[in-house]
């Protein structure tokens, strides 16, 4: 079927510093994770939230979240393109996930919103998701130069995928619930059982697609393991909310998890960095044209992601040894 595509003029200033400098956007400021609010849950209904996630805040109390909710009609669970039934996994999620981003999973299991949002992933039409056309200013560092061109931005397409995963992942996991580990499923990262928009795929070749629309999404992605990315408490969309795009989202994705020190741990003395394993499971979808080095691709997103203070400086113009520290595979459940 033909693609949809939209003019939507979003302008993004680009500095372009040299090699090994990924262009990272103006992020919104994330929330307090000591502070308590209420805002709306999915859905409109008001909840108590607490607590800082991937991408927002963890629901502790909610009232009748679902209870006749219109978004949750079985109806709706066939609509494609930005009308995608992502509530279904919004609510499937609801207080489900704490603030260090770990899932009930004995909750979970055999819920029946996941369900219907799986099969509704397993029968997309991502053809149907519009291409909106980005114009994008980028400014030469050295000359001052600044040029303007027009881009396609795919932010609806690319928040399905991310979705698509995520509910797949989280599925697997709470169907073999109780594991201690997403090493105890046999080819849980190689066998090709997940149906995502009529194909199927294993994890590893969905994150592939994914990294070749967006690196930045890969750790967006959780892996079900204590040591990776944090699970969103709710589904990832283009647009979330005023002046707020999918791009400053997985901007922030990025930060979260190169600005955690339980990540990155900076030796100045020994000039060596020690990085969570699942860095060089991304090396590669960030390696700067043209680069020889081993774990280039780590050096790129410390560089332009790992904003701490006093190490921004150091990522960006010293040269340092990459090490890894012991990878936690244990699974990211959440505590009684």
């Amino acid at each position: 079927m033909k693609r949809l595509s939209f003019i939507f003029t979003l302008p993004v200033l680009v500095t372009l510093a040299g090699a090994g400098t990924v262009a990272v956007a103006k992020t919104k400021k994330p929330h307090n994770p000591a502070s308590t609010q209420t805002q709306p849950a999915p859905g409109g209904t008001t909840g108590t939230t607490t607590g800082t996630t991937a991408t927002g805040t963890t629901n502790t109390a909610i009232v009748n979240p679902a209870a006749n909710n219109p978004d949750l009609d079985p109806q709706n669970d066939t609509m494609q393109g930005i009308l995608f039934p992502y509530a279904l996994y919004d609510y499937a999620l609801l207080g489900k996930v704490d603030h260090n981003g770990n899932m009930d999973y004995a909750t979970l299991k055999g819920n029946q919103l996941l369900d219907r949002f799986v099969k509704a992933v397993a029968g997309a039409d991502v053809s149907q998701f519009p291409v909106f056309k980005n114009e994008v200013k980028t400014e030469d560092k050295h000359t001052g130069q600044t040029t303007t061109k027009m881009v396609e931005d795919h932010s609806p397409e690319l928040a399905f995928w991310i979705n698509a995963y995520n509910a797949s992942v989280l599925k697997t996991l709470a169907d073999a619930y109780p594991i201690d580990s997403p090493d105890n499923i046999k080819g849980f990262d190689t066998a090709k059982t997940h149906t995502v928009a009529g194909k199927t795929w294993s994890f590893a070749e969905l994150r592939a697609k994914i990294a070749q629309l967006d690196p930045r999404a890969l750790f967006a992605l959780t892996d079900g393991t204590r040591g990776g990315p944090l699970i969103a408490p709710d589904a990832y969309r283009f647009s979330c909310g005023a002046g707020c795009y999918l791009n400053d989202e997985l901007n922030r994705a990025v930060q979260i998890f190169a600005g955690d020190d339980r990540n990155v741990a900076l030796l100045r003395i020994q000039n060596q960095v020690t990085v969570n394993p699942y860095f060089a499971e991304v090396d590669q979808w960030f390696k700067p044209k043209g680069a020889r080095r081993k774990w280039d691709g780590i050096r790129a997103i410390l560089a332009n992601y790992a904003n701490r203070k006093g190490g921004q400086g150091y990522f960006t113009t010293n040269e340092y040894n990459v090490l890894f520290a012991q990878p936690d595979r244990h699974l990211n459940t959440k505590a009684d």
